[in-house]
């Protein structure tokens, strides 16, 4: 199987989001800072894939607002380093108790390439991710769930990032790294805490970024609405589970 090794990153940034998700289940990380831990040619290379999804196949009413693409990676934590395999694809599958549209049914979606799985873009947004999860939940192997998301907005049709609404995904951490964003308003997120709103942050520069311990809180996205002609907010969602 295709694998690559990257190593952890260091850096005052990564302790203090490690700090900041240890003592409020949430971590937000500003664009300036995590762009400094992404290297920038590759991530322009890594925004443009995002041009290439396929439709969503299986939203609630048949909506056709959501592109995406699907795919894992094993990752193991290696002395400072982290080792990157691209596991088989799989059809996608979320608990009914925490996604209850789809009743618990498997979903496929379009596969991710091992070549963009193993892409320096990615595995450095997912090595960020990774560092901030073992800081709390020590563990060797991780099982990440990567899932290319695109949100398309039309004049009198919104587009719905949850159309499931305030949810946990059923994940240990879930990452949510902005990838691009325009002609649109709202697509706020929303962090509950024991079913109350706490937290309403935009993701508005690409790159800003939030993580979450999934057990902890629930969260949603809000509605986007075009304010253009080209209404698409991009994001790169990173499931991490312990092995």
């Amino acid at each position: 199987m295709a694998e690559v090794t990257v190593s952890e990153p260091i850096a005052a940034d990564t302790a203090r989001w490690a700090a900041e998700l240890g003592a409020e289940a949430f971590a937000m990380m500003s664009h300036r800072e995590l762009g400094k831990l992404v290297p920038p040619a590759e991530f322009e290379r890594f925004r443009r894939l995002w041009d290439d999804l396929e439709l969503d196949p299986v939203l609630p009413g048949g909506g056709q607002y959501r592109l995406r693409r699907y795919g894992r990676l094993l990752a193991e934590a290696k002395a400072g380093s982290y080792r990157f395999t691209a596991l088989p694809h799989v059809p996608f599958r979320q608990d009914a108790e925490h996604i209850p549209d789809y009743g618990g049914r498997p979903r496929t979606f379009a596969p991710i390439p091992d070549e963009t799985l193993l892409s320096p873009a990615l595995t450095s947004l997912v090595a960020v991710d990774l560092a901030l999860a073992t800081t709390l939940t020590p563990a060797d192997r991780w099982i990440v769930g990567l899932h290319m998301i695109r949100v398309v907005a039309k004049a009198g049709a919104p587009g719905q990032a949850t159309p499931e609404g305030r949810h946990r995904d059923g994940h240990d951490y879930v990452g949510m790294h902005l990838i691009d964003r325009r002609d649109c308003e709202g697509g706020h997120s929303v962090i509950y805490r024991e079913g109350r709103p706490t937290v309403r942050h935009t993701l508005a520069t690409a790159l800003d970024s939030l993580i979450v311990d999934d057990d902890a809180l629930t969260h949603e996205v809000t509605a986007t609405v075009s304010a253009g002609p080209d209404a698409v907010r991009d994001t790169l969602l990173v499931d991490l589970n312990v092995d």
